[in-house]
């Protein structure tokens, strides 16, 4: 338990530092700038803890006083900006607590609650629509008592978003990573397109950070979402981004940044909106990031807008 105690709470130092307040401002300014109606959000952590702790291996967690909460302090920073948004679909999905000693020496019980978000511009209609907890899910052992292991669960949630006489459904999603994960990924992927088979004639946005190179490499989980003679979903980037120079077309890259790099280098393209249905793509764009004050980029993931006629 001491060894997971450090640990833990050497993350937690970490996540301390990261400064969400201070980076939670410039993501409110690409949300106003972008004039985003819908704005799809994975890892919207809410971090509580308990002192004196009473972890045990096994038990749920009971942690309850609220020390960060990354919606609030999102939706606070959009407010400031005189943005107005609601919150239209939530989703918990990961829940897990430990036992932390903090820099100080104080022992806690720290517990993350992982969300998938969907927040829609004040004055849309929208209703909240299916949403779920994949069946598979990575099992981390975490080095405790007892072979202690963290599940981390993924999941997607949903909203009818209706403008004039119609209606669309925005559906937002995280898989796992790949590398040793990559079976669980591709099967969540799997789960996913299940999951949203009975839709098959409605208009419907697929947002996520997917963790699946659009270039096929890693896994085949973007093939699954975008490939087969069903087409199940159509990716607009490559519709929007043809070839123009022999050096091929924009990559797109969104993933990811050390957040306190001098240069933002992102590497891959994870993080996808998709479509099908009664819907055609406009512009889409990769949001070029500016630094907080400090120095931070605002997400280790850059984020993606685009425009959507339906």
């Amino acid at each position: 338990m001491d060894e997971l105690a450090a640990r833990a709470g050497e993350i937690w130092r970490q996540i301390k530092a990261s400064h969400f307040e201070e980076r939670a401002t410039v993501l409110a300014g690409e949300i106003v700038d972008a004039h985003a109606d819908v704005v799809a959000l994975q890892e919207v952590s809410l971090f509580r803890t308990q002192s004196p702790g009473d972890w045990q291996s096994g038990a749920a967690p009971n942690a309850t006083d609220v020390d960060t909460d990354f919606l609030q302090i999102l939706l606070d920073a959009l407010t400031v900006r005189g943005a107005s948004y609601m919150v239209v679909a939530a989703g918990s999905f990961t829940d897990q607590e430990v036992p932390a000693v903090t820099a100080e020496g104080v022992s806690l019980d720290l517990r993350l609650t992982d969300r998938n978000v969907l927040l829609a511009r004040q004055g849309l209609s929208a209703a909240e629509g299916p949403h779920g907890a994949f069946s598979t899910n990575a099992a981390i052992p975490t080095g405790g008592p007892g072979g202690a292991t963290l599940t981390l669960e993924r999941g997607y949630v949903s909203a009818d978003i209706t403008v004039g006489a119609r209606t669309v459904r925005v559906v937002d999603s995280h898989l796992e990573v790949g590398g040793v994960l990559k079976a669980v990924q591709q099967q969540q992927a799997g789960e996913l397109m299940a999951a949203l088979a009975g839709d098959a004639g409605r208009s419907l946005i697929l947002a996520g950070d997917f963790n699946s190179p659009a270039d096929g490499s890693g896994t085949t989980s973007y093939a699954q979402l975008t490939g087969g003679a069903s087409r199940p979903f159509r990716d607009p980037w490559p519709l929007g981004h043809p070839p123009v120079t022999d050096m091929g077309r924009d990559p797109g890259y969104t993933c990811c940044l050390d957040l306190g790099a001098a240069e933002a280098s992102p590497q891959e393209r994870i993080d996808l909106l998709l479509f099908r249905g009664n819907v055609e793509p406009g512009e889409v764009t990769v949001v070029q990031p500016v630094k907080t004050p400090s120095g931070l980029w605002p997400s280790d993931h850059l984020g993606v807008s685009a425009q959507f006629l339906f």
